[in-house]
């Protein structure tokens, strides 16, 4: 059985090392190999040198391949483009894997009988985190026993069946490629078309929260693609009559959380935050059926 380990990655040289190292601690079980496919979105090949360094150390086989338009979604579909294998495991540049993470992912998706399965991914704070980025839990992602079937997820910690992919030609849209969410719109796409979704709680992978992260800036541009991307992922398509319906609710609950803004900053500054994030959450569902769209990915953001 041949497992292909996708990255797309973007000037992470440091993290890019990190994760590859992890790749190779995987225990696995007899008869199960993997393959590493790492892409380069950066035009300069700035991954060349870790992925060449990587390769002459160790016995796993690894292709590294250049996607030179900035676009994640491109990124990710020629790392796409170079798989023969039965499964795809698709893992972001900046997380490590648990030694167990691919095996577990494999046993689960063929104990629950799954397309795909998807998994946690949680945070690694440095020492000087800031304690209103710890109480506020911004970082940490929800959690589901495992089996349960999912009908969101990410690319962030992924495994699916290669042929999903090679029958139906599926890939990421590169219109959300440099605003994000072009992998909750390609596994919402495989969802509809009634791929069985599963969560694996034990295949655990780790992302490092960098420090230019702990901002509130941050943190509300991040809220603000997030509900631009729900809204051109799963409103945009409805007929008009609902739409509008949808927007004077959604009205409605921008002017609750303004209401509430400044009584939030009173008990902490976690909670006004977490306000803050939900107001321009709401603004950017809002303004995601419209024409506009924040660019997170592009180089001057």
């Amino acid at each position: 059985m041949l497992v292909e380990i996708c990255i797309a990655t973007y000037k992470r040289p440091a993290l890019l090392r990190e994760l590859l190292e992890s790749l190779e601690e995987q225990q696995v079980a007899p008869g199960v190999e993997f393959r590493i496919i790492v892409v380069d979105n950066d035009k300069k090949c700035s991954a060349r040198d870790v992925v060449d360094e990587f390769k002459n150390k160790v016995s796993t086989s690894v292709i590294y391949d250049v996607e030179p338009v900035q676009n994640i979604a491109l990124a990710r579909n020629r790392a796409l483009s170079h798989i023969g294998g039965e499964y795809i495991a698709l893992i972001d540049d900046d997380e490590t894997a648990d030694a167990h993470w691919l095996q577990n992912m494999i046993d689960a998706i063929k104990k629950y009988k799954a397309d795909m399965v998807f998994a946690p991914v949680k945070p690694i704070y440095a020492k000087n985190t800031p304690n209103w980025i710890l109480k506020g839990r911004f970082f940490e992602r929800k959690q589901n026993q495992s089996g349960i079937v999912v009908s969101r997820a990410r690319a962030g910690n992924a495994l699916l069946k290669s042929e999903i992919v090679k029958k139906n030609d599926y890939r990421f849209n590169h219109s959300f490629g440099l605003s994000g969410g072009e992998d909750t719109e390609f596994f919402h796409r495989l969802s509809l078309s009634g791929y069985k979704m599963a969560w694996c709680d034990s295949g655990v992978v780790y992302e490092k929260v960098g420090i230019e992260r702990m901002s509130i800036g941050w943190l509300v541009k991040r809220a603000f693609r997030g509900g631009q991307t729900y809204a051109r992922i799963f409103v945009r398509s409805w007929p008009f009559d609902r739409k509008l319906m949808w927007c004077l609710q959604k009205v409605l609950y921008l002017s609750i959380w303004c209401m509430c803004l400044p009584f939030a900053w009173l008990y902490g500054r976690h909670l006004g935050v977490f306000v803050l994030q939900k107001i321009t959450g709401q603004i950017g569902q809002l303004l995601g059926n419209t024409k506009y769209q924040y660019h997170e990915y592009a180089d001057d953001n």
